[in-house]
């Protein structure tokens, strides 16, 4: 079964992975913006690169997740807005989904994405979605660390 989150964050920033090896991704414009629903059967993503190999974090950074395991991501734009989709798969069972306030991790799976809009690798914009629906976001610079009191407009669903 898989997990599905769809975010839509209103705002435009630069794009960019943080990892040892740099990864690029070709983000394709779309003329139709997706419904933010959770279903992602939309125009928009049939022309959208997908995205693999990620490596998770928490709560022990780890190897590629196995088959059973994996994410897959797809991105596009629009003038409204950058949309992100993201395929979680994982056994039903043990997906951990606590409902939480926003900004607060709490015992939850969650997929989230970090933009670097200086193209500096210092000063982040992230965006958590987790499994029960909450949001966390945040801004992260060296000298403050990040701050979870920013809160952006934006939509996700699960």
């Amino acid at each position: 079964m898989k997990l599905v989150l769809t975010s839509l964050f209103i705002l435009l920033f630069a794009f960019q992975l943080k990892a040892q090896d740099k990864k690029t991704y070709q983000i394709k414009r779309t003329d139709i913006a997706p419904k933010i629903d959770g279903v992602l059967d939309d125009i928009a993503w049939n022309d959208a690169q997908i995205a693999t190999n990620f490596t998770e974090f928490r709560p022990d950074l780890a190897d590629l997740p196995s088959k059973e395991k994996r994410t897959e991501v797809k991105m596009t734009y629009d003038d409204a807005g950058i949309y992100i989709a993201a395929y979680c798969y994982d056994n039903p069972e043990d997906i951990l989904k606590q409902f939480t306030q926003r900004d607060n991790f709490g015992q939850s799976d969650f997929f989230g994405i970090i933009f670097n809009p200086n193209n500096d690798a210092q000063n982040n914009t992230e965006f958590f979605v987790f499994s029960s629906g909450t949001q966390a976001d945040a801004v992260e610079s060296p000298n403050n660390g990040e701050d979870f009191g920013w809160n952006a407009v934006w939509e996700s669903s699960v």
